[in-house]
């Protein structure tokens, strides 16, 4: 019998301030991954308490550009 393969463990959806974030990023054209405790937390279902996110694509400008509305200046 073949069963369903399991694509992992069900995550909780990211914070809409994070979506926002990753969707500004690759709407230039770059990745975004998310590393660190908020992955380790997520899967043993714990509660992140903050997100780290690696972007890979962007020249300096171009990150520094889609981070601009999230500068406290």
């Amino acid at each position: 019998m073949n069963r369903p393969r399991s694509n992992g463990p069900a995550l909780r959806p990211l914070p809409g301030a994070i979506q926002g974030l990753v969707q500004r990023v690759t709407g230039v054209g770059g990745r975004t991954l998310l590393v660190g405790g908020a992955v380790i937390d997520a899967l043993s279902d714990g509660e992140p308490v903050d997100w780290d996110i690696e972007v890979h694509g962007l020249s300096l400008d171009e990150l520094e550009g889609v981070l601009a509305p999230y500068s406290p200046r």
